[in-house]
């Protein structure tokens, strides 16, 4: 009976947002709101403290009506604890009150009414559930702001006070201060040649920041550079500076640019061709600009590769065309002087490994096939180990740290933005903001974590833009979006009307969340957090651009983490960035490169052999692991090679291709002898099987 009794319950720990925790033993048929009310009655502080709370498990939503036997909680986890201030205010038109006897003017948009003392993040506001936008009613668009009168990034947050706001919505807003520029003492670098002096002149440049004349300097001195510093501070001319000196300086050299968006590399391919249309005024020779990734047509592909000397591409175009193919890449790869990876940040995790191991393998190419070791640029967001990620990223011993930003900064003005605090949909709030943004003159990025969310957040706005500011219906349709999934041509079309100005607002996805220069920015909205305080602030470095002030709102969901920043906003302006981490010896990574490696065809002149063998070496320094993942499976190794030169039935004394030969060989595979290698083999055998324990 007590097993019985025992089965029928279940103890339930609690942890709240402070680390206190506390168990709680109901029955399994209680539902949630059944452990809220034990939780109150408790003497736990945090419920005595703030009645008002949600509960998560493992980031998701507990809902009310939930049965707690039917919680999965397993050995370590605990339900999170987040309390919440609830504010009573009369009703209005821009939102709806739990206790509010009348209809809410937004229950005739579909959107479902909260029962009395109910917390009003459920339903269509919960994060975890399908979001509904709320589509803004003729009387709730006529309490929108309708005025138009331009307004600077200060302004518009005391204009939000008092409008959008005024429920309570703001939580914190953080001042950050602006700073001066801090140039090089020689301004154009001496030591670079007249026609790339002439060329920076041309396009506006006539002093270098500090940390850009660093790397500029350690670059065309050939060591391996990162450069850490914040958005919009001028990385792109630390790596096109030595890039085009060699470029002009070599008729051969040639550089290789890896970017991780095709909308980047389309970005970063309109400053080269500006910069070449100015050395080719300044007297240097002319040279290919070319981007190679999945847009190029296949008709140009062989005239790209014939006369490219900058050639523009991507990890996956680098892994699944470049490298195999790489006899076909021979002229570029036979001058590399520079390899430039920009917004090294992005890779990590799974994506990192995998990208780590291609560089590598170029790295290697480069060195064993072609004689060649590029220096290697690198451009990151702030991070709290540039120097150790993009060493472990490329597999490089040494580079030369540039993490003293001397660009200017403006003024930015960071708000925190609760919707829950005043019972709002957060994607109904961001479609607000943005309205509100373009209306006075300020152009607005959007960021939204998925496409869905982004089209919601057009549809609404625009809807605003329309019933609010009648008078100008080019504002509704100077919002847009920019996601994934569009056609090149329409991505560029895109992205030429942002650089313009015709696009006042666009909702986005992370596509713009990389060093794309869309023109000025003047304001920024995140909906939800990104993921990491270092993409936050990458999202938020596209507004200000050229020292000019900002103001960036970041709109919380009722998530735990989000709501964290909204209780602690210390932990998100006084906590470092994180660190990025890569993993280059991750076994089942590198188990699938080795794969790749062992297909990938050789290429030899005009003909093809594909040998039935894997050359496992790191003679390269640092390698890429596969010797250190070979040593436990050496035995094998040996004896599979063996068979496989038994086996070949080449009359060569020397062998052949497929037995002892190898096209890597830089004495063109003299003095070799087929019957020593066997005896070799046999011998290491030998002498490996006496080392294995009895």
């Amino acid at each position: 009976m007590a097993q019985r009794q025992q089965q029928d319950t279940k103890a339930i720990p609690v942890r709240s947002i402070d680390g206190l925790t506390t168990t709680v033993r109901l029955a399994a048929a209680c539902s949630v709101d059944d452990l809220k009310a034990a939780l109150r009655a408790s003497n736990f502080p945090p419920p005595a403290g703030a009645p008002t709370f949600h509960l998560f498990l493992k980031g998701a939503k507990l809902l009310p009506q939930a049965k707690v036997g039917n919680l999965p909680i397993y050995a370590g986890d605990f339900v999170s604890l987040i309390p919440f201030t609830a504010k009573l205010t009369t009703p209005a038109p821009f939102g709806r009150h739990a206790f509010s006897p009348s209809p809410s003017p937004w229950a005739a948009a579909g959107t479902r009414r909260k029962l009395p003392g109910s917390w009003s993040g459920g339903g269509d506001d919960d994060v975890y559930a399908p979001i509904k936008v709320a589509r803004p009613s003729s009387s709730s668009c006529s309490n929108h702001c309708g005025g138009t009168e331009p307004l600077d990034p200060a302004q518009m947050v005391e204009h939000l006070r008092r409008g959008l706001g005024k429920h309570g919505q703001i939580a914190h807003v953080e001042r950050m201060p602006g700073s001066e520029a801090s140039f090089a003492d020689d301004g154009l670098l001496h030591h670079l040649t007249d026609a790339m002096r002439s060329c920076l002149r041309s396009t506006g440049v006539t002093r270098l920041y500090a940390h850009q004349a660093q790397a500029v300097r350690a670059a065309v001195a050939g060591k391996h550079v990162v450069v850490s510093t914040s958005t919009s501070s001028g990385k792109s001319l630390c790596y096109n500076v030595p890039v085009l000196e060699s470029v002009v300086s070599s008729p051969v050299a040639c550089a290789l640019y890896v970017f991780p968006t095709k909308a980047l590399a389309q970005d970063q391919l309109k400053a080269l061709l500006q910069m070449k249309a100015a050395l080719l005024l300044a007297g240097a020779g002319d040279f290919g600009v070319e981007i190679y990734d999945g847009d190029t047509p296949v008709q140009d592909r062989a005239r790209i590769r014939q006369q490219a000397r900058v050639l523009i591409t991507n990890p996956d175009m680098l892994h699944a065309s470049i490298l195999p193919c790489h006899g076909q890449f021979r002229r570029i790869l036979s001058g590399l002087a520079h390899v430039v990876v920009d917004e090294a940040h992005t890779y990590r995790g799974a994506f990192g490994c995998h990208a780590a191991l291609v560089l590598r393998r170029l790295r290697r190419l480069c060195a064993d096939v072609y004689g060649r070791r590029p220096a290697f640029v690198f451009c990151t967001a702030t991070l709290a180990n540039p120097g150790e990620h993009v060493m472990e990223l490329a597999g490089v011993d040494e580079v030369e740290l540039v993490d003293q930003d001397a660009s200017p900064r403006g003024v930015k003005h960071f708000v925190l933005w609760n919707s829950s605090s005043a019972s709002k949909s957060p994607v109904t709030e961001v479609s607000r903001l943005l309205a509100e943004m373009v209306q006075h003159g300020l152009r607005c990025i959007a960021f939204c974590k998925t496409r869905k969310l982004c089209e919601q957040v057009l549809a609404a706005a625009r809807e605003i833009l329309e019933e609010a500011v009648p008078a100008a219906p080019e504002q509704a349709s100077s919002v847009c979006v920019y996601r994934g999934g569009y056609m090149a041509s329409d991505r560029r079309k895109i992205e030429a009307d942002l650089f313009s100005g015709r696009l006042r607002g666009v909702a986005a996805t992370n596509a713009l969340e990389l060093g794309i220069d869309v023109g000025h920015v003047d304001a920024t909205l995140h909906l939800g957090f990104p993921g990491s305080i270092a993409s936050l602030w990458q999202q938020a470095g596209r507004s200000g651009r050229r020292s000019k002030d900002s103001i960036a709102v970041y709109v919380a969901f009722d998530g735990a983490v989000d709501q964290y920043f909204m209780n602690y906003p210390d932990k998100l302006f006084g906590k470092p960035i994180e660190r990025c981490h890569v993993d280059a010896q991750k076994q089942k990574v590198l188990r699938q490169h080795l794969v790749v490696v062992h297909e990938t065809r050789k290429r030899d002149d005009d003909r093809v052999v594909v040998p039935d063998r894997i050359l496992l070496y790191d003679k390269h320094p640092g390698g890429i692991g596969l010797a250190a993942q070979a040593r436990t499976l050496f035995g094998d190794l040996l004896a599979a090679a063996l068979e496989l030169v038994l086996a070949c039935g080449c009359g060569n004394s020397d062998g052949c291709p497929n037995c002892v030969q190898s096209f890597a060989c830089r004495h063109t595979n003299k003095n070799l002898d087929k019957e020593a290698a066997v005896a070799l083999l046999k011998g290491l055998i030998e002498w490996h099987s006496e080392l294995k324990p009895n």
